[in-house]
C-alpha cells in the first residue's frame, strides 16, 4: 500500500488511483503511468511510488519472462 501523505489525512482527501506499470521480464518496474487520478496530485504521485517500489511476477509468453503492462490501483477511505 502506498504511504498516505499526512497533509491529505489533514485535509480529509479520499479517492482511487489507478496506474498502468510496466512491468519487466525481470519483475522490475521500468514505467509507471496514471491512467485514472484520484483527483489529487499528491495521492496519485504516493500511488505512483508504491507502485515503482514492488516486485512483480513477470507474465510470460511462450513460457519466457516478458515485459507487459499491468493495473494497479487503490482506494482510500477515511474512517470517521
Amino acid at each position: 500500500m502506498p504511504r498516505y501523505p499526512v497533509e491529505l489525512k489533514r485535509n480529509g482527501v479520499q479517492g482511487k488511483s489507478v496506474a498502468r506499470l510496466m512491468v519487466e521480464p525481470s519483475g522490475t518496474v521500468s514505467e509507471v503511468e496514471i491512467i485514472r487520478t484520484s483527483g489529487s496530485e499528491v495521492l496519485d504521485r504516493a500511488v505512483m511510488e508504491a507502485g515503482r517500489c514492488q516486485r512483480y511476477e513477470p507474465g510470460t509468453v511462450g513460457g519466457m519472462p516478458s515485459a507487459m503492462w499491468i493495473e494497479f490501483s487503490v482506494s482510500v477511505a477515511l474512517r470517521v
